[in-house]
């Protein structure tokens, strides 16, 4: 009995010190578990959609902006190397009598397009 006992204490120490000795060997590198999700929430990237009855109410060029982005690049560009300011553009959006989200839907891409891309001058 007292064999089978010394033998038990003998093989757990075994045991125990090999497992000890493997993760200091190794002691560097971590292994943890991480979840790569991506981010549902960007405040920067996030781009709000408007009402329809606000987009059937927009002039054509401004339709066609809101439907298509690369329309919206290009017209946004020529805005850009027009010279024209943001104040320019608020401008002529209220000359057409745009609702107030709809301005403010293309001058936050205007915004973001002269960030992007710099000032002309």
């Amino acid at each position: 009995m007292r064999f089978a006992f010394l033998l038990l204490v003998a093989a757990a120490s075994l045991i125990a010190s090999s497992d000890a000795l493997s993760t200091q060997a190794d002691a560097t590198s971590r292994h943890l578990r991480s979840h790569h999700k991506k981010n549902a929430y960007n405040a920067e990237e996030e781009e709000r959609t408007l009402d329809k009855s606000i987009v059937k109410a927009l002039p054509d060029q401004f339709k066609k902006m809101y439907k298509y982005p690369s329309n919206m690049e290009n017209v946004l560009e020529s805005w850009r190397t027009g010279f024209q300011s943001v104040d320019d553009a608020v401008m002529h959006m209220k000359s057409l009598n745009m609702d107030f989200d709809a301005i403010s839907h293309f001058v936050a891409a205007y915004r973001a397009h002269i960030q992007k891309y710099g000032r002309p001058y």
